[in-house]
């Protein structure tokens, strides 16, 4: 895990930015020995994520609802629903699979838009759930 520290306007989040390969600019970046301009969309996105500061949630769904659609499509419903019941558990939201994504307070939010991202992976491969393990410190 990397860190980036800095006082506020000094380029982090456009740092960020440009080595996901979402800002275009001077000089190369590259992921696993490829230059990122020549990775597909899809091999990006299996290599890399990019969670920004601040997004409002879009959609009026639950949040049940919103993480098990970023479950793998080939699992089963019963196993989707019992995902979405751990990570709900580990993130701590228990209480608030129902409540619309637009009633969730801005870390709450993040912490759901997190599990989205990584919980289908990790929840095929429990070892990478290391990341999950932080999320009493953040809070």
């Amino acid at each position: 895990m990397i860190h980036v520290v800095g006082p506020s306007g000094s380029g982090k989040s456009t740092l960020l930015a440009r080595v996901s390969g979402l800002l275009e600019g001077e000089g190369r970046v590259e992921l696993d020995g490829m230059t990122i301009t020549d990775l597909s969309a899809r091999d990006l996105a299996l290599r890399r994520a990019y969670l920004s500061q601040q997004q409002s949630p879009s959609a009026l769904m639950p949040m049940f609802q919103y993480l098990a659609l970023h479950q793998p499509g080939q699992v089963s419903v019963i196993a989707v629903d019992e995902v979405v019941a751990q990570l709900a558990t580990r993130l701590m939201l228990t209480d608030k699979l129902t409540r619309p994504l637009t009633e969730l307070s801005g870390g709450e939010w993040q912490r759901v838009r997190l599990a989205a991202r990584y919980g289908p992976r990790s929840t095929l491969m429990p070892d990478c759930w290391c990341w999950m393990n932080l999320l009493p410190a953040w809070m």
